[in-house]
């Protein structure tokens, strides 16, 4: 049904947005403080809710076919989603460590890659390099 007013519209928009956002956080707040523990699995310094960061310990094809560096609330919003669903395959970090682990985990996937074009490393030594992670 379209809308008379363009007001109407965005208004009813704007409350929307918002009623989605206030679900989310509530998600969040329950996956970060009731299903994860609701500390830095690191360096276990505890924050606010909002302050942690959802670290994939494990991509599922299908399940995690959204875009891994994206920002945007509807990839978050199917990041927490599938954090409630399946919490096995997420770590809670505080930001300081996942840049930390980021970090790291981005050298080795380059030294690996490195290493396959160079045929250094099978895909044992592969498998077992990146277990050490």
């Amino acid at each position: 049904m379209p809308y008379k007013e363009k007001a109407h519209k965005q208004a009813h928009n704007r409350s929307y947005s918002a009623a989605q956002y206030e679900q989310f956080r509530i998600d969040k707040n329950h996956l970060c403080l009731n299903v994860l523990g609701g500390m830095c699995y690191i360096c276990e310094e505890d924050e606010d809710a909002h302050e942690f960061h959802l670290h994939h310990l494990e991509y599922v094809e299908g399940e995690s076919d959204y875009d891994r560096n994206s920002k945007s609330f509807h990839t978050r919003k199917k990041r927490v989603a599938e954090a409630l669903e399946h919490p096995e395959r997420f770590k809670l970090l505080c930001a300081k460590c996942h840049r930390s682990v980021s970090s790291i985990q981005g050298h080795i996937e380059r030294m690996v890659g490195r290493a396959a074009q160079r045929k250094v490393l099978d895909e044992d030594a592969k498998r077992r390099f990146m277990e050490v992670l």
